[in-house]
């Protein structure tokens, strides 16, 4: 042994030299440990958003692939509203044969869905009983509505139309369904408004997408699961006369008289509108 082996040998305690040795073995078995750990298979993540939208399929059993993050535009071509209006023994119903309005529909982010949708009050028609359309009906219900010939045509206009303007799609259920060509069931939020008030809905609603073929725009069909209850008072859809004035008398029979409350369902359909390129 050297005169300068012999100096370190003085200079560093057995034990500290043991311990020092230890902690480097430790410290190297740690880092083995962690790279071996790096080389795992990660593990399998499922997920559940983004909500799987129905996805139309294609005649060559082919499921076209939407523009990630871009919404397709959808137009109403058919739709069919109809309501009831529970009235004590008697049975109010009704239909509102005009609708339009637009669908902005993500099918990958459907959270970001849009749709404006309007229905024309003046194309309502009402009756009692299941009997045929009853007239008499038809002009108290313009009364309330504001719609009478006795207003003046551009107070009219303003309480012409309900508008529901939906803000987003949440999903009720994910599954394999959805790329089916099958019905998905959503819940629909935004508000109605209607005869100048406006008041948050949420509706409960079934969505299918078809396409023929992947060439061919897709079309969509919506209905209502349940029917949407709009409070009529929170909308002051009161008794009126022809000129809007509110029958004081008849507030208090209201309930008797046409019901509290409109049970609203609905149908449609709606074609995509060509995408700029």
């Amino acid at each position: 042994m050297s005169d300068a082996d012999v100096a370190l040998k003085r200079a560093v305690p057995p034990k500290f030299a043991a311990g020092r040795h230890a902690r480097a073995l430790t410290l190297a078995g740690a880092g083995l440990f962690f790279l071996a750990g790096c080389r795992q298979k990660e593990k399998r993540v499922l997920r559940t958003e983004p909500w799987q939208a129905p996805v139309a399929i294609s005649a060559s059993g082919q499921a076209p692939s939407p523009a990630p993050g871009k919404p397709v535009r959808y137009a109403v071509e058919n739709a069919r509203v109809s309501l009831e209006l529970p009235a004590g023994k008697k049975k109010l119903s009704g239909t509102l044969a005009r609708v339009d309005g637009t669908i902005d529909l993500d099918v990958q982010r459907p959270e970001n869905t849009r749709a404006t949708l309007r229905a024309d009050l003046t194309s309502l028609a009402l009756g009692m009983n299941g009997r045929e359309d009853s007239p008499e009906l038809l002009a108290r219900a313009f009364h309330w509505l504001e719609l009478s010939s006795g207003r003046p045509a551009q107070e009219r206009d303003k309480d012409r139309y309900a508008e529901l303007e939906i803000r987003s799609f949440d999903p009720l259920a994910v599954s394999d369904d959805a790329r089916r060509n099958r019905p998905v069931a959503v819940v629909a939020r935004g508000d109605l408004t209607l005869h100048h008030f406006r008041v948050p809905v949420t509706l409960e609603l079934e969505v299918v997408l078809r396409s023929a073929t992947q060439e061919e725009p897709s079309s969509l069909s919506i209905r209502t699961r349940r029917p949407l209850v709009v409070s009529l008072v929170a909308h002051d859809i009161l008794p009126r006369d022809s000129q809007g004035a509110l029958r004081a008398n008849a507030v208090r029979s209201q309930g008797a008289e046409i019901g509290r409350e409109a049970r609203v369902s609905a149908t449609l359909t709606a074609k995509a509108l060509p995408q700029n390129p």
